[in-house]
């Protein structure tokens, strides 16, 4: 008996210590241990401010180098003004595609074009007066219908109103002949014109002109030669300007728009400004990228095969609650910030969204007029007394 009570006494202590080391282990214990003991942080106090959005890409400094210059169609070369050497302005013809089949079928579809219209103007003519002539007889019957309506004569009456009744009819099919018949003939025109307008571009695209001020570099066709859009007629190119080619995604290019001014950094140090020339299509497949060239400042410091920064500005929110990136806590995929309310660390999820070097704005978890903690919260507790750097 006296050994089972002591078994007894041994199993009570076990489970006493088992429940007494978890209350020393919770969170609860810990909180109120913990804010016997007020911690030191820095704060800032939420205000409204403006962010920008900015996203950095790399890239290497290159000449404004070559462009091949290709016809946006297949044919015969008919002339080049041009030889190597030749400076040429943006916009001055510099070659042109053999076009007399081109022109031919223009000459085809103007004369269509022509024939259609005239078509057009022809049946509109001849139902309009198809109509008109049947208004005119169920206008005759009307005043037939009047008449007999002053005679008591009560079947001379009946048969005029059938009259006007069938001519009403009569009328409105003749409407909507017209205004079918009127339809088809402007569709046929409109066709004609299309195919008209399709041959004016090919003709102008049979002509090749300089797309920017530069040198001719290379001859790559002579008079004569078969050329392609795949296939470079002469080869253009600038050697005073430097350029930047950045491979942005896909998103991030749809906010970008030429002309647009961005900051070039080397070595974290702003050296030069340079000038969005010109953003490609975005790519298919897994990448979806888009290439951006930048046009360099012609008195910048930078030399061929430099490694740079290039800092886009995407868009600017106004008036919204910002706090340093510094006193974000991540945890998982959520994110979090320490509070000073009542002289206490409140722990508070916040949604985040523009990121802005050392800045971020914070959608939605505070407002304005709250403390925020900045130094010191990867050392406290929710709850924890705190006590604020003066």
């Amino acid at each position: 008996m006296k050994k089972f009570y002591l078994l007894a006494i041994l199993i009570a202590i076990i489970v006493v210590g088992f429940f007494w080391f978890n209350f020393l282990n919770s969170e609860d214990f810990k909180d109120n241990n913990n804010s016997l003991q007020a911690k030191k942080v820095k704060i800032i106090i939420a205000e409204k401010e403006n962010i920008k959005d900015l996203r950095e890409y790399s890239g290497i400094v290159k000449g404004y180098q070559e462009t091949n210059i290709v016809p946006k169609i297949s044919g015969i070369l008919n002339n080049v003004y041009f030889d190597v050497g030749d400076k040429v302005k943006k916009g001055q013809l510099i070659a042109i595609v053999d076009g007399s089949e081109l022109i031919a079928q223009r000459d085809t579809f103007f004369n269509q074009n022509k024939n259609a219209q005239k078509l057009a103007e022809e049946t509109e003519d001849y139902y309009n007066q198809l109509v008109k002539e049947t208004e005119e007889n169920l206008d005759l019957a009307e005043d037939s219908l009047n008449e007999a309506k002053k005679t008591d004569d009560e079947e001379s009456e009946n048969k005029a109103k059938d009259v006007v009744e069938r001519l009403e009819e009569v009328v409105e099919s003749a409407k909507k002949l017209r205004d079918m018949q009127v339809q088809a003939s402007q569709g046929q025109q409109e066709t004609a014109n299309s195919h008209l307008n399709t041959a004016n571009v090919k003709v102008e695209n049979r002509k090749i002109y300089a797309p920017f001020d530069g040198i001719i570099t290379i001859k790559h066709m002579d008079i004569g030669s078969i050329v392609s859009p795949q296939n470079p007629v002469v080869s253009l190119a600038y050697f005073l300007k430097k350029e930047i080619n950045l491979d942005v995604p896909g998103e991030v290019a749809k906010s970008l728009k030429e002309d647009l001014e961005v900051a070039i950094f080397k070595n974290d140090k702003q050296i030069t400004k340079g000038v969005i020339k010109s953003i490609s299509p975005t790519s298919a497949g897994i990448t979806r990228k888009s290439q951006v060239k930048i046009i360099i400042s012609e008195n910048s410091k930078l030399d061929l095969g430099d490694f740079v920064s290039v800092r886009l500005e995407l868009s600017e929110k106004k008036e919204v609650i910002v706090l340093p990136l510094s006193s974000i806590i991540k945890e998982y995929h959520e994110q979090f910030i320490f509070l000073v309310v009542d002289g206490k660390a409140e722990k508070r999820k916040v949604e985040l969204g523009l990121i802005n070097d050392d800045k971020v704005e914070i959608v939605e978890g505070i407002e304005v007029g709250d403390k925020a903690i900045t130094q010191g919260q990867s050392t406290i507790q929710n709850g924890q007394l705190i006590s604020i750097y003066e």
